[in-house]
């Protein structure tokens, strides 16, 4: 079903929400189907035979000059058997591969290629499907607000920006503020701090959360004809009214249990080539879709490791690390933060674990300690990588043309180092010596 956005030029108020604004089209939509249940009743008694949850993509549009911009982007994940709902905020400059575009920031593909290429380039980047989406203007955010009466938030340090040339003032004093529509939009807006949009995202959610307990759990499920109307004209969708009511109906089993979580793509600023960008750690973000967000259960998430066992790396996990590193072939290794390396000799040649240890430092890596290993039986060169880091252990990989097969991985946190390299017999001078031309 597919609803047409009204032509609106929004000015500089009126710019998007993130987050905020993807996460409550997701919340209308279930007040709204909730309000016309007797008219999918039958259809929602029928037996959910899908087992492996929704993956709903929820984007912000704003519409500045005759142009639509994507500014808030998420991932929403309904698993079906659990009834628990995670919420994963992708900020607007993550830095990702758009197909046929390039590398770019995320929120550029909608701009290049509208919702398909958005889905496909989300889809890609999370390594999930990408089941339906929802799109909502930021105009119809703003009269949705002021129709559920609005919010009171608490403000952690006053906030005071002014621009005069764009006609925009925020002025909040620390403690409680009541929000109507214009108010929230100027409140999740700010990014005159230190966090910058980490810190937007931060209080998108914390608006998200307050509006979705004010609306969905009213005790009268009934919604106004006006709050319809509203709705319908600020939103684009691809769920029909079975796939809503099928959803819904799991949701509502269990309303006042849900268990909401907010996420957001883990990573760091970067300034590359004169942009800032939001570079994701990759493999962190892996391990918190496939821990969270993939069929997820408590049990999954309180289960004790008996035993440690050593694990070499995936051919998965090396293709995923990979993408990420082929995104920043114009940076060399010694451009990310340092890593502390153990040299071991574990061939026996006299001195090849110092030339070596001389060889990494002259790369600007840090190296703590050369000994010998307890057996100098070693093979093939190893890479021990105590913390999990395959994008690390991978870029030590790549510099010392070492396979990945003979990456070895632990979850040793506690550990001083983050990298023990063993040499092994296949590890000479004159190798050594190929390396350094």
């Amino acid at each position: 079903m597919k609803f047409k956005l009204p032509k609106i030029k929004l000015n500089r108020l009126y710019k998007p929400v993130a987050v905020i604004l993807g996460l409550l089209g997701g919340l209308f939509i279930i007040k709204i189907i909730i309000s016309l249940s007797v008219v999918v009743s039958l259809i929602s008694l029928l037996p959910n035979k899908n087992s492996y949850g929704l993956n709903l993509l929820l984007v912000g549009v704003d519409n500045v000059e005759g142009t639509k911009r994507s500014d808030a982007i998420s991932v929403i994940h309904i698993n079906n058997s659990n009834t628990k709902i995670r919420a994963l905020s992708i900020p607007r400059d993550t830095r990702v591969k758009i197909e046929n575009h390039g590398v770019s920031k995320i929120n550029h593909a909608f701009a290049f290629g509208g919702i398909d290429l958005l889905k496909k380039t989300v889809s890609d980047f999370l390594s999930i499907p990408i089941h339906n989406h929802v799109v909502i203007n930021s105009n119809g955010i703003k009269r949705l607000i002021n129709e559920v009466g609005g919010v009171t938030v608490h403000v952690q340090d006053e906030m005071v920006y002014d621009d005069f040339a764009g006609d925009l003032h925020i002025h909040f004093k620390q403690g409680e503020n009541f929000l109507n529509g214009d108010d929230l939009l100027k409140y999740v807006r700010f990014r005159n701090n230190n966090k910058g949009d980490i810190g937007r995202i931060e209080r998108q959610q914390e608006v998200t959360k307050l509006l979705f307990d004010k609306v969905f759990r009213f005790k009268s499920l009934i919604i106004s004809p006006k709050l319809l109307t509203i709705f319908f004209k600020s939103v684009k969708t691809d769920l029909s009214i079975t796939q809503m009511s099928r959803y819904l109906n799991l949701v509502m089993k269990k309303k006042n249990d849900l268990n909401i979580k907010f996420l957001t793509v883990p990573g760091s600023v970067r300034l590359i080539d004169g942009v800032s960008f939001w570079r994701p750690d990759i493999v962190y973000l892996d391990n918190l879709i496939s821990k969270t967000f993939v069929d997820f259960n408590d049990s999954d998430l309180k289960v004790e490791r008996k035993v440690e066992e050593k694990n070499f790396i995936t051919t998965k996990q090396i293709n995923r690390v990979n993408q990420q590193l082929e995104i920043d072939q114009k940076q060399s290794v010694t451009e990310q933060s340092s890593f502390v390396i153990e040299v071991l000799n574990g061939n026996g040649t006299a001195g090849i674990a110092g030339k070596t240890a001389r060889f990494l430092r002259d790369k600007k890596l840090i190296v703590s300690k050369i000994s010998n290993s307890q057996s100098f039986g070693y093979t093939d060169t190893l890479i021990v990588d105590w913390k999990g880091n395959l994008e690390k252990s991978l870029k030590l990989a790549k510099l010392l043309n070492i396979e990945p097969s003979n990456i070895v991985v632990y979850d040793r946190q506690e550990k001083p180092l983050d990298i023990t390299l063993v040499l092994g017999k296949n590890w000479t001078a004159s190798y050594l010596d190929t390396l350094k031309k």
